[in-house]
């Protein structure tokens, strides 16, 4: 949803909410939208109209943000295997060319 600020031919400035432009445009060229205060159509001729909020979006579902806790735990513990065991690798690397050095 969209909130555009409107403007009337008589110059009073009201809200209206939208799905989109394309539902404001569509409303507007059918006459659909007025204004409370003059109950005048909003005349072609006045400023286009400037969105003022747009409602935020449907949060994702639990389901479809659920973590798999212990399935997250054992890529966990595979990478700090990995990482390590590269380390390790490194510091031997280091260790036996001082050796040999």
């Amino acid at each position: 949803m969209i909130a555009f600020d409107l403007k009337c031919s008589r110059g009073h400035i009201f809200e209206g909410w939208f799905q989109n432009n394309h539902s404001f445009e569509k409303q507007n060229s059918k006459k659909l939208v007025s204004c409370p205060f003059a109950a005048t159509r909003r005349s072609a001729g006045s400023s286009p109209p400037v969105a003022t909020r747009i409602s935020p979006r449907e949060e994702p579902s639990k389901e479809a943000i659920a973590i798999d806790y212990g399935r997250l735990a054992k890529e966990v513990v595979e990478y700090v295997k990995r990482i390590s065991m590269t380390w390790a690798m490194i510091s031997l690397k280091r260790l036996s060319k001082c050796i040999t050095a």
